[in-house]
Order: C-alpha cells, then sequence, then structure tokens
C-alpha cells in the first residue's frame, strides 16, 4: 500500500509518495519545517496522508 502526502500552502507543489508510512512523515516534517518554517506534529501529517493501493 502506498502512502502519500501533498502539502496545501499556496503555490507549494511538494508531494512524497512511499510505502512506508514512517518515511513519508519524516520527509514531510523535513518539508514543512526547511520551507515553511513551522513545526508540526506527526499526527498532524498523518492526517494528511493518503492511502493508496498504488505504489
Amino acid at each position: 500500500m502506498a502512502h502519500q502526502f501533498e502539502c496545501d500552502e499556496p503555490d507549494c507543489d511538494f508531494l512524497v509518495r512511499s510505502s512506508s508510512n514512517e518515511e513519508v512523515i519524516q520527509f514531510a516534517r523535513a518539508h514543512l519545517r526547511d520551507v515553511h518554517g513551522g513545526r508540526v506534529e506527526s499526527s498532524d501529517i498523518d492526517g494528511g496522508i493518503e492511502r493508496s493501493d498504488a505504489a
């Protein structure tokens, strides 16, 4: 099962997709911190992760 996270900030095209939920959270947290200057809890990111059958 694939997991993906797409940044919902205006004018941001960041998208991460992986078979590992933990990897998606790791990359999303780094993106939000480095690009948008924000800190976010893993549980908040987990709510924005989409799951699909395609990898």
